[in-house]
C-alpha cells in the first residue's frame, strides 16, 4: 500500500460518500477499506457503517466472479487460461483441492493479490458448493474489513492525537518564549534604569 494513494484515497472517499465507496469496495476493497477507515477516524463517517459495506463490498464482488465462473462451461477452457499455464492435469488438482480444503483454498485466493479473480472464477467453474463458498467468503471478508477498516481508523486517531500533542508542544513552546522575551526584557530595562539611578 502506498501512502500517496491512502493520501489522495481519504479526500476523495469523503467527497463522494458512501454509496462510492460501496463501488471502490468492490474493486480493491483492502485499500479503499482503509482510506475509509482514516476517513471515519476523522469524523466523515461512522465507522460501523464503513465495516458493513466493506464486508457488502468484498462479498458481493466474489459471488459475482463465482457466478461467471459457475454460469459458464467452458471458462477453464479460455485462452486466458491457457495462456496463463492452466492445463487439465492443474484443474483436477485445483478442483481436488478445492472440494477437499475449500476454506484454506478460499483463504490463499482471497489473500493472494493475483489469484483473486481468476481464482474465484476457477472455484464457480469447478462448481464448489455455493453454501459452503459463500459461508468461508463471508467469514474471511468479515475478518479483512475489520482489520483493514480499523487499521486505518486507528491510523487516523493516532493522527489526531499526534497533531494535538504538537499543537500543545507549540503552544507550551510559544509561551516559553513569550516568558523568556519578558524576562529579558524586564532584566535589560531594570538593568538601565538601575544605571540610570547610579
Amino acid at each position: 500500500m502506498r501512502g500517496g494513494t491512502l493520501a489522495l484515497l481519504v479526500p476523495w472517499i469523503i467527497a463522494h460518500g458512501y454509496a462510492i465507496f460501496f463501488l471502490a469496495a468492490l474493486i480493491e476493497g483492502s485499500l479503499v477499506s482503509t482510506a475509509a477507515g482514516v476517513a471515519a477516524a476523522l469524523g466523515f463517517f461512522n465507522v460501523f457503517i464503513i465495516i458493513f459495506i466493506s464486508i457488502c463490498g468484498d462479498v458481493f464482488a466474489d459471488v459475482f466472479y463465482y457466478w461467471i465462473g459457475h454460469r459458464s462451461s467452458n471458462v477453464l477452457n479460455s485462452k486466458f487460461f491457457r495462456y496463463i499455464g492452466v492445463t487439465e492435469e492443474k484443474i483436477l488438482k485445483v478442483k481436488d483441492l478445492l472440494h477437499t480444503h475449500v476454506n484454506k483454498s478460499l483463504l490463499l485466493i482471497k489473500l493472494s493479490p493475483f489469484m483473486g479473480p481468476p481464482g474465484l472464477l476457477i472455484v464457480g467453474a469447478v462448481h464448489v458448493p455455493f453454501r459452503k463458498f459463500f459461508k468461508s467468503i463471508l467469514i474471511i471478508s468479515i475478518i479483512k474489513a475489520f482489520f483493514f477498516v480499523l487499521l486505518g481508523y486507528f491510523s487516523g486517531v493516532a493522527y489526531l492525537q499526534l497533531s494535538k500533542v504538537i499543537a500543545n508542544a507549540q503552544s507550551v513552546i510559544t509561551i516559553v518564549a513569550i516568558i523568556l522575551v519578558v524576562y529579558f526584557l524586564y532584566r535589560k530595562i531594570s538593568a538601565d534604569i538601575t544605571k540610570g539611578i547610579q
